[in-house]
């Protein structure tokens, strides 16, 4: 599956990820005026708040740009703009500022559920690599996706957050038409949304997030939005319920067994599958496929985690296999040994990465060395050159076979 990058409407293409966007948009304005017009609120400042969104949106975006010199959305970041500015309108204009937000968070939620799917068209907020998954083209690498994943099988994490945030919506639209006490929509969706986005990060497979011990920041960030969400219920700012009040205490709960998991675990899996280090790997292979050797030396890839990686292709006139030796940098033993548990999990990585349709081997040598061998019957894809070459690699690899 190739997600299209354009959409073509009235003959016309236009991009996937602006065409959701826009569309999002449109319907959370939909959504808003709805809203207040069942519940007898005044619709003109629904449609301010919709503007000023609009206005935090493309502000805070351009300035992003300005700096850092890309453009970047993140949503949390835009979500908290947003309502301070629209919290700062309502209050200026003297209008009931929870009832008015209730309603502005089920709109920026359905811009945010369509926005996702946007996303998923264009491959950024991907998720991990995986046996089954969506795959992104060199079409999509030219938009600005990352080429290192072109063609994986990537983890559709984007659609399943789009319908969880349509779920999410659903509840608080429904709590603010049946008569909720004003900011009860605002808690449905900050504790729903919190806790699906910071179990959803632990699948997310992009690497340019920052992260602080061991947590993203969107992990962080819903710990904050809790913490001051509980704060403002017990001022008696917001209203008060069990489900809200036990969701800080459970997210530090789930915050603490994953650290203690990853502190004691004797695999350090969550090192290992970080989305930093999994596309270090995938950036290793990339630089050995066409330059296993130099001058009869067998190259070698390391990555920050001290992992060694050197490939090649190790073939006969009737057979062929591909071969990919791990080793540890001697000076990085502190952060992991490799075992015949870490092999298996290279070798799925590597199975996922570059040979999804072929059964591995792995094979123990000496020194926390560890050989995998993707075995084909035929090498009549192989060019002349790389038989060659994968020649010379099977007799300085013969040992492998002894």
């Amino acid at each position: 599956m190739h997600p299209p990058l354009t959409i073509k409407i009235f003959k016309r293409s236009i991009s996937s990820f602006h065409f959701f966007g826009t569309t999002g948009y449109f319907f959370g304005l939909v959504l808003g005026v709805c809203l207040a017009y069942f519940t007898n609120l005044i619709i003109w400042p629904v449609l301010v708040c919709g503007i000023t969104g609009a206005g935090v949106l493309f502000g805070l975006t351009y300035l992003y740009k300005k700096i850092t010199g890309r453009e970047d959305l993140v949503y949390y970041q835009h979500e908290i703009a947003i309502l301070i500015s629209c919290i700062i309108i309502l209050y200026i204009l003297k209008l009931p500022v929870l009832k008015y937000l209730d309603i502005t968070l089920m709109g920026i939620g359905t811009f945010l559920a369509f926005g996702r799917v946007g996303c998923f068209s264009v491959g950024c907020c991907h998720g991990k690599p995986g046996k089954i998954g969506v795959k992104y083209t060199d079409a999509h690498v030219a938009e600005g996706f990352n080429p290192a994943f072109a063609g994986i099988p990537l983890f559709p994490i984007q659609l399943i957050e789009s319908f969880c945030v349509l779920l999410t919506v659903s509840i608080g639209s429904y709590a603010i038409l049946k008569g909720f006490s004003p900011g009860t929509a605002l808690l449905i969706y900050t504790v729903i949304y919190g806790s699906v986005r910071f179990v959803l990060e632990y699948f997310r497979g992009d690497a340019e997030r920052p992260y602080l011990l061991g947590f993203s920041e969107a992990q962080w960030t819903t710990f904050v939005i809790f913490t001051i969400s509980i704060i403002l219920t017990l001022n008696s700012v917001l209203p008060k319920y069990w489900w809200h009040l036990w969701s800080l205490p459970a997210l530090v709960l789930l915050m603490i067994a994953t650290a203690v998991k990853r502190n004691f675990s004797a695999i350090p899996t969550h090192k290992i599958l970080h989305p930093k280090h999994v596309l270090e790997i995938t950036n290793c292979l990339q630089a050995l496929q066409n330059n296993q050797t130099v001058n009869g030396k067998i190259l070698i890839a390391q990555t920050s985690l001290g992992l060694k990686i050197s490939n090649g292709i190790i073939a006969d006139a009737n057979e062929s296999s591909f071969h990919y030796t791990f080793s540890k940098d001697e000076k990085n033993k502190k952060n992991f040994h490799i075992n015949k548990t870490v092999a298996k999990i290279l070798a799925d990585l590597i199975q996922t990465l570059k040979h999804p349709a072929i059964a591995f081997t792995i094979i123990e040598g000496q020194s926390d060395v560890f050989h995998i061998v993707f075995p084909v019957k035929t090498i009549n894809s192989i060019s002349e050159t790389s038989k060659s070459e994968a020649l010379k690699l099977r007799r300085s690899l013969r040992y492998l076979y002894n």
